[in-house]
């Protein structure tokens, strides 16, 4: 498997395919014909281009206008880029922030326009005043020493919209709050709209995601790549060059009155300090925001995304520092969760440093098993704001895309403006870095807990801008509290980096729904064995709990000291002494109980590593930040092979090469080819019980990727509405295993129907159910498993941690090419040979045409899409007996051609199958076309191999066993009722070995319900 995983990796990267290549937005400006059409794409083609982010609009007749003709000409570039195998992105605005629809959501509902809470203030000495506002609460607060005193506040009334006071002497504050429509504007000047509320997004997407649908046709949205919204946010200073409020203003919509009522008293906390428990109100309202954007906004675009087929990406406005991502969003890692492709900005290519944005992005994709992250790419600070154009560099642009590539950056979508000399260089090098640091699965042991319910409890609304442009982690216009708080986090971020520890960010919500044992934290895509947290504030009740069962198991955790220590962290300290620490944000590197993900000395300054996993290899992606080279020496223990390459891909170097040089602002991959692991061996005891199961195809209806396949799988599948799968498999599962007590299970392939599980979460949760049983089991792929887009290399990466698995990938054609050594005494009895026949389709293939894989897939290269056993299989198969005098059982998924022979000779349509040689049984009312496709060598091999049985699934109708030419023919049972099954032919087959030989029989099991 070496050699196949390095010429497969080594092909991709020297030509990366389009869809890993950055796309270029362009709006409305795509040409409008059919000969300027093809001369662009031409240009864009020579240029290794991955494709366009675009959108429709019609200088005469309108945005989105459904008499335009500009559709036709917009169809038509999509199909011609299509042809070409590019992205077609669709831009979901007319000027950015989005969700206006320009002004066709307002025109629709009227009084769907932004709102704000508004604090309107004054400062008074004492004595009467007064001054018009609509208020819906006022007061006048004394205060004290910065401190806005709540106990003593004077309410004052608001009559025909004004306010009016009558003070002692003192120092007061005068305030009112209004709920009203804000003055915060579009680019293109169009008053914004309430976000948060369900039916102004509701409207949105009417207006323009389903008029694309409608002009564009579902085939067409089925196959681009994403929607791409443009940072949708809250109203606040700073939020928009044509936000115009003099007052300090917070989100609000009127369902917070429903959601916090008697809130008014309180409003003063979200402003200023007070007396009072400010922070509670903060956590209150700030957590309530996040709900109604989340839901109301990103949920509904991103389930249209899901139920048509595509995805939602883009990215949010205020993403560098934690008082940013309050202010203009309540919370960018919630809101980022519900993203198909979580992406961040980043209009600037000269010193990059900060990493909080990319590290919310990609450890949000990373914990939803998410596999693509977007940026918006240019130089747009340089131009425009820091005036330094000079810096607008080809080598600063691809240093900025390993920066971002080793954050976790997939898919740059860019504003460079093209075509310039090194444009092509720029996209073929810029999709190496987001190919190489995606392939696989990203891999660490540590796990920062976002401090957001800290960030609420410390953030006061401001009545002005309080950030920079540019990198920056500490909001400098925002409170000290806050901003000390945002110097510890940027600071340990910024460290772990440098120290060479990789991470992924998580808040509260997701670590409590996480699961894990023995001192292991599971997000069910990664594991994690330290957590930081930041001693500041409150946590929430769950999070303290997540915390205090991760413990328990032998976990460790680094708090970092902050200016607000917590009684909670000093409990866990005293009560799981030497598993809790605390620390400095300087020293977090050094007090973490993980290692590195790799281990570099010599001149490390600015260097930084991405490390993945795939089954086989460890992938290392080293990025130099600076302006010099970096001489380094790796260090790894244990067995291996060691290769590099430079972004240039002219081959791998030589192997065991640890001196490195990387070149600056430049990167190196590294490659470490594990061993394969040695075969496994089990001992038998006389009589040796194997269970058979195949096809249990579990399908997660809801997964299905648009709305014409969930119709299709709920027609044909579903139709008595029961869903669970336990209900349908796994309880079915349970008592098999029960009444057949075998020593191995064996699955023969379709364990999941792979196309309704781009998640993961069905694999994950039929190993965890097969690693319950406490039983060792094995398995052969079926050609639906590898559908799902997680790919097959997750789906291995996954095995290796269940505790029963015997698995191997195997070094020929396919990916579960194995073999299970019995023994007994220390003698060899039998060989167990597992083979991958293959047969991963592709969505769009005419025979079914909405059914396969999609692409893009990470690991589509590793998968063969035609059935087969192939030559290198055969080969190795005959190798692994040769000299050895003992029988082979082989175990794969698609049956060989010789069922035909045997049908056509025993059986047809009108005539059931004759059992007519001792120990036949069983029916075969199932024959498929694809079973030719096995190796024409396939027979002769077998049995020049000795094999005495072959068991097969595929064909869930069958369950017939017949002997042909001197090897016994077995169809396993069915097991569960997802898909298609007759329900009568259920069950599980046991095999029992002898050394004699073997003997099967089936276990019906046929539970009501089904």
């Amino acid at each position: 498997m070496t050699d196949k995983l390095k010429t497969h990796l080594l092909n991709r990267l020297k030509k990366p395919e389009s869809h890993t290549r950055p796309v270029q937005i362009i709006h409305h400006y795509f040409p409008k014909n059919a000969a300027e059409i093809d001369a662009y794409l031409d240009r864009a083609e020579a240029l290794g281009m991955g494709g366009f982010c675009v959108n429709m609009d019609d200088p005469e007749r309108g945005y989105l206008a459904d008499d335009s003709g500009v559709w036709e000409a917009l169809a038509l570039f999509i199909d011609k880029a299509f042809e070409r195998g590019m992205q077609i992105w669709i831009y979901d605005e007319r000027a950015y922030p989005s969700g206006a629809a320009n002004d066709l959501v307002l025109k629709e509902i009227p009084d769907g326009q932004v709102k704000g809470l508004v604090c309107c203030s004054c400062e008074s000495a004492g004595g009467s005043g007064e001054r018009e506002c609509n208020a819906v609460y006022a007061a006048a607060y004394p205060c004290e020493n910065g401190i806005l005193l709540k106990s003593k506040a004077v309410e004052l009334p608001c009559e025909s919209g004004v306010i009016r006071w009558d003070l002692p002497a003192g120092d007061w504050r005068i305030l009112a709050f209004e709920t009203r429509p804000v003055n915060f504007l579009t680019e293109n000047k169009v008053p914004y709209v309430d976000l948060m509320r369900a039916d102004v997004v509701g409207k949105f997407i009417e207006v323009t995601h389903e008029r694309y649908r409608k002009h564009l046709g579902d085939d067409r949205i089925r196959k681009i790549t994403a929607f791409f919204t443009d940072e949708p946010g809250l109203p606040v200073h700073g939020c928009s060059s044509y936000f115009h409020e003099t007052d300090a203003v917070c989100a609000w919509t009127e369902e917070m009155n429903l959601l916090l009522p008697g809130f008014e008293k309180n409003y003063v906390d979200l402003f200023y300090d007070t007396d009072g428990d400010c922070r509670k109100s903060r956590r209150m309202w700030w957590k309530t925001a996040a709900r109604l954007f989340g839901e109301n906004y990103f949920g509904q675009i991103a389930g249209w995304c899901q139920k048509w087929g595509t995805r939602m990406t883009g990215h949010l406005y205020g993403e560098e520092t934690l008082s940013m991502q309050i202010g203009l969003n309540a919370d960018l890692f919630g809101l980022m969760r519900y993203m198909q492709m979580p992406g961040v900005d980043r209009l600037y290519c000269d010193d990059p440093r900060d990493v909080t944005a990319e590290k919310t992005a990609s450890s949000a994709a990373h914990l939803y098993g998410r596999t693509m992250v977007m940026s918006e790419n240019s130089f747009h600070l340089e131009h425009n704001w820091w005036k330094t154009p000079e810096k607008a560099t080809h080598e600063n642009r691809l240093n900025s895309a390993y920066y971002q590539a080793q954050l976790g950056v997939t898919h740059p979508a860019s504003y460079f403006g093209y075509p310039d000399e090194n444009r092509a260089d720029y996209e073929l090098k810029a999709a190496r870095a987001g190919l190489f640091t995606s392939y696989g699965t990203h891999k660490t042991d540590v796990l920062v807990l976002i401090p957001m319910t800290a960030a609420y409890e410390r953030f006061a609304v401001p009545d002005h801008k309080y950030w920079n442009v540019g990198p920056c982690t500490v909001a400098p216009h925002q409170g000290k509290s806050i901003r000390k708080l945002e110097e510890a986090y940027g600071q340990v971020l910024e460290i772990l980096e440098d120290r060479h520890f990789d991470f992924d960010l998580i808040d509260e919500e997701d670590l409590w729904n996480c699961g894990g044992s023995a001192g292991i934290i599971s997000t069910g895509y990664e594991e994690f064995t330290a957590l930081v947290a930041f001693d500041s504030g409150e946590f929430t009740e769950e999070a303290r709990l997540a915390m205090d069962i991760f413990l328990r198991g032998g976990g460790h955790i680094t708090f970092v000291n902050t200016d607000q220590p917590t009684e909670f962290a000093a409990f866990l300290a005293e009560k799981y002494p030497g598993y809790v620490c605390f620390t400095d944000a300087a020293d977090a590197a050094e007090h973490i109980s993980a290692s590195p993900v790799l281990r570099i000395s010599g001149e490390t300054d600015g260097v930084r590593v991405k490390k993945t996993v795939t089954a086989g290899a460890e992938l290392y992606f080293i990025h130099n930040r600076r302006d010099s080279a970096r001489k380094l020496t790796v260090s790894l223990s244990g067995s291996l092979t060691l290769c590099t390459m430079d972004m240039d891909v002219t081959d791998f170097k030589s192997d065991g090469e640890f001196d490195l040089t990387v070149p600056p602002k430049d990167a190196l991959m590294l490659m470490r080819w594990l061993a394969e692991d040695p075969m496994p061996e089990m001992e038998m005891h006389g009589e040796f019980r194997i269970l058979q199961l195949t096809d249990t195809q579990v399908t997660d209806l809801f997964q299905a990727r648009n709305s014409i396949r969930f119709d299709q799988l709920k027609g044909a599948f579903f139709k008595e509405g029961i869903h669970d799968n336990f209900v349908r498999t796994y309880d079915s599962v349970h008592r098999m295993v029960k009444a057949a007590n075998p020593h191995l299970i064996v699955i023969t392939g379709d364990l999941i129907y792979g196309e309704t599980d781009d998640s993961g979460d069905l694999w994950l949760q039929f190993t965890d159910v097969m690693d319950s049983l406490d039983v060792p089991w094995a398995f052969v792929w079926g050609n639906h498993d590898n559908e799902s887009a997680r790919g097959v290399s997750w789906q291995i990466e996954r095995l290796s941690r269940c505790r029963n698995c015997i698995f191997r990938r195997g070094s020929v054609t396919g990916n579960s090419n194995y073999a299970i050594r019995l023994t007994e005494n220390g003698e060899e009895r039998a060989m167990l040979v597992f083979l991958d026949t293959n047969g991963c389709r592709v969505v769009g293939d005419w025979w079914a045409p909405e059914e396969g894989m999609s692409e893009p897939n990470p690991d589509e290269g590793l998968l063969e899409h035609r059935e087969s056993i192939a030559d290198d299989q055969c080969a190795w198969y005959r190798d692994l007996m040769a000299g050895r005098d003992i029988p082979s059982y082989a175990f794969f998924h698609v049956p060989p051609h010789q069922v035909d022979e045997v049908y056509d000779r025993y059986g047809s349509e009108r005539k059931p199958f004759v059992c007519d040689q001792p120990g036949d049984f069983g029916e075969i009312n199932d024959i498929g076309g694809d079973h030719a496709c096995l190796h024409p060598d396939f027979w002769d091999t077998a049995k020049a191999a000795n094999c005495r049985g072959i068991f097969v699934g595929h064909d869930h109708k069958n369950n017939g066993s017949f002997m042909y030419d001197g090897i016994r023919i077995t169809f396993g049972l069915k097991t569960g009722s997802h898909v298609s099954h007759k329900s009568d032919l259920l069950g599980g087959t046991l095999i029992r070995l002898k050394e004699d030989g073997f003997t099967a029989e089936h276990i019906y099991d046929y539970a009501p319900g089904k």
